[in-house]
């Protein structure tokens, strides 16, 4: 009876999408631009995702493992793309097998195992939870935990860009050819891992952090891509990537070292446009990035000080991190507003943003707080012991970067972990979901009175918190044990979720590694489980 009802259901979805989809060919419109509300491509693709999405299990339960537990795995990005499949970046020393097979699809493992790391990509299917292809994009020049170590966005027709700075040899035939030592290498797939273009990126040595870049696009399919660059000398930086036109603005380069935040525009065919920066006193720092439509971008992370020609800042000229948020305009290519947050206090030395989920209402974030600020339903836990004075932080923008809400998570009774939650939205009911760790002494969270579940033991005891999205109030919270002896031997590891997305009905799916936390030596993998089984 069962599969009747099921045969039944897809045979009316079928059937609907093929008479909308006749209708929508007798549209008269011209334009055809997916990400275009206006456009018949627009309906078509929603269309198309809609009817996916319907053919969605909930109860679907995998796992994919990768790795031999021999040498450390980094898990970076994990999107869920429109048509319902997942894709995923990591950084890996030693060749890893994919349905049995230890190549990748254009390029496979180079360098020594153990050595040196290899950023990959790799497609998974949503239905069958099964790899679809893996591929290599080369060695990475810095070994790096960071998730903005190697990014990824998808255009409006399915086609996936990725990047990764590395420093071994040039890859095929790219549009541009690799000129220095290290790199960045950007790379176009379409969803069956044929490699539409490729190009390198060539900028100063030492001019840049090597594993912080952020990837977003527009509705005309350009690729906007954030990084950080280093001043070298206290020089402005008026170069800038190579292959760019001239610089639009400089960095200011008060200082060698100083990171400031550039900003680059490439076409959906490869083509650099244009290059600036946005110069600040202070060092500030990117770490996520999300595009709002109607030319508007705004970007996340740390900032030291002001930005040049702009005030707010809670506490300037004395290096300081604060909690950033900044609107750019991608018509302009400038700079629109910016709001700091956290306490003019000295006493809090640290602060940024590290996440950022847009949604219908607003934009969802989450980071670590310097000290108390805003009015807070859960308020800031200040625990005495510390010499950080460390909270998690969750917030809600609205789309011109106006605070919203914000809540803290701590303890009274010892310092947290430095790890920032990791984020996840679940559009269904406007809930969010914050994976974390307990604090470090095997205290629990307080500050809040809501129903508890599960029932951990040790430090880092592994924890959700679910948080209405309307107005940041907790609604529950679980702990699962993560390590069964404490200190941990060998034979104890921890699981440390590194990026989590709903699939469909509340099912999700979760990049995660477990690893050993005295060497970081472990195995990555990609998990889901039924939606009734997510506390």
């Amino acid at each position: 009876m069962n599969s009747k009802i099921k045969f039944k259901t897809i045979s009316n979805l079928t059937l609907q999408f093929f008479l909308i989809l006749g209708l929508l060919t007798q549209c008269t419109l011209d334009l055809n631009n997916p990400k275009d509300p206006r456009s018949r491509g627009f309906f078509e693709t929603a269309l198309w995702e809609e009817y996916l999405r319907g053919l969605c299990n909930t109860d679907l339960r995998g796992t994919i493992r990768f790795g031999s537990g021999t040498y450390k795995i980094y898990p970076y990005q994990l999107l869920k793309l429109k048509s319902g499949n997942f894709l995923v970046t990591a950084g890996v020393f030693e060749s890893v097998s994919w349905n049995g097979n230890p190549n990748g699809k254009n390029f496979s493992y180079s360098g020594t195992p153990g050595t040196d790391i290899n950023a990959i990509i790799f497609l998974i299917n949503g239905k069958s939870f099964q790899v679809e292809w893996l591929d290599y994009l080369g060695i990475i020049t810095v070994a790096s935990d960071d998730k903005s170590t190697v990014p990824a966005v998808e255009l409006s027709n399915g086609d996936i860009v990725t990047s990764a700075y590395v420093k071994s040899t040039s890859q095929g035939s790219p549009i541009s050819s690799k000129s220095n030592i290290n790199s960045l290498h950007m790379v176009r797939y379409n969803q069956s891992g044929n490699r539409v273009w490729n190009t390198y990126l060539d900028k100063a040595d030492n001019s840049i952090v090597e594993s912080r870049f952020v990837l977003i696009t527009d509705e005309g399919d350009n690729i906007h891509f954030f990084f950080n660059g280093v001043g070298i000398s206290m020089t402005p930086d008026t170069v800038g990537f190579g292959e760019f036109p001239s610089m639009v603005v400089p960095s200011d380069a008060t200082n060698t070292g100083n990171k400031e935040i550039g900003w680059g525009v490439i076409s959906q065919s490869g083509n650099p446009i244009k290059q600036r920066y946005l110069p600040s006193y202070g060092q500030t720092i990117i770490k996520d990035a999300t595009y709002l439509g109607e030319g508007t971008i705004l970007i996340f992370g740390g900032a030291e000080d002001n930005y040049i020609g702009y005030t707010g800042h809670p506490l300037p000229s004395y290096n300081f991190q604060r909690p950033m948020v900044t609107k750019l305009s991608t018509s302009n290519f400038d700079m629109v507003n910016t709001t700091y947050l956290g306490t003019n206090s000295t006493n809090h030395t640290l602060g940024y943003i590290s996440e950022a989920i847009i949604a219908s209402d607003g934009v969802y974030t989450t980071g670590v707080s310097a000290g108390d600020f805003g009015s807070s339903f859960h308020s800031f836990q200040l625990y005495s012991g510390t010499t950080s004075f460390r909270n998690a932080i969750f917030s809600k923008f609205d789309r011109n970067g106006n605070l919203i809400w914000n809540q803290f998570l701590g303890s009274t009774l010892s310092d947290i972990v430095e790890l920032a939650p990791k984020l996840s939205y679940l559009s269904s009911n406007n809930l969010l979901k914050a994976y974390t760790f307990s604090p470090v002494s095997g205290a629990l969270f307080t500050g809040f009175s809501i129903p508890i579940t599960g029932k951990g033991i040790n430090p880092y005891q592994k924890t959700t918190l679910n948080i209405a999205g309307a107005n940041g109030y907790y609604q529950s919270i679980h702990y699962e044990t993560g390590l069964n002896n404490f200190p941990p031997t060998s034979e104890d590891l921890l699981t440390n979720v590194a990026v989590a997305k709903e699939s469909c009905g509340g099912r999700m799916v979760r990049l995660q590694n477990t690893i050993d936390i005295n060497t970081e030596i472990g195995t990555m993998e990609v998990t889901t489980r039924p939606a009734y089984e997510e506390p």
